[in-house]
């Protein structure tokens, strides 16, 4: 009897670990003039599960033109498509006067959203990450910092399913019955 517990145990644990999703870290960064932005995502995300996936770090160096109060710094990642590139996260940062002070912005935003679904149940997303640095003593004309990272190629998995305890059990107390009843006619 301790024997087959002892082995319904172990199948229910085993199909407990099977389920769950196993993901790294993938980083892609760049520059351009005074603006780096570097996106560190993870390489499986689970569709419909609303978390932080990862972080987005917007470093920007005064070095050209002074920042002023009115600066701001629009960062996006972004799903790289055929069509058009659909907007997974976009978050608008205003230079604070302590930034402007210190002459720099170094900011770590959280990666929080939603992975789309179209229905498939294991698809990619191409992720990039971009910034735009606008300052207002730039002027008309004048360019401004334009940051953004390689394609990070992330894997879409659908939500595994988790099983009640009380379904194993269950199942376990269905199986010893029969089990039970089985040896007993003998």
């Amino acid at each position: 009897m301790f024997r087959q517990h002892l082995i319904l145990f172990i199948l229910n644990v085993g199909i407990f670990f099977l389920s769950t999703v196993e993901a790294a870290i993938v980083t892609a960064s760049a520059t351009d003039d005074d603006a780096t932005i570097m996106l560190e995502i993870e390489d499986t995300l689970i569709v419909g599960l609303n978390q932080q996936w990862g972080t987005v770090r917007i470093t920007v160096v005064n070095t050209e033109i002074d920042f002023s109060l009115g600066d701001s710094i629009e960062v996006s990642v972004l799903d790289d498509d055929i069509i058009s590139d659909d907007v997974v996260f976009n978050q608008t940062l205003i230079v604070t006067p302590g930034e402007v002070t210190a002459g720099l912005v170094d900011r770590l935003l959280p990666l929080i959203f939603t992975p789309p679904s179209d229905g498939a149940t294991d698809f990619s997303l191409e992720i990039f990450a971009e910034a735009t640095v606008l300052k207002d003593l730039c002027g008309i004309g004048c360019g401004s910092d334009n940051p953004q990272t390689t394609i990070l190629e992330v894997t879409l998995v659908a939500a595994p399913v988790p099983v009640p305890a009380a379904v194993w059990l269950f199942g376990s107390a269905i199986g010893l019955i029969g089990w039970n009843r089985k040896f007993r006619r003998r």
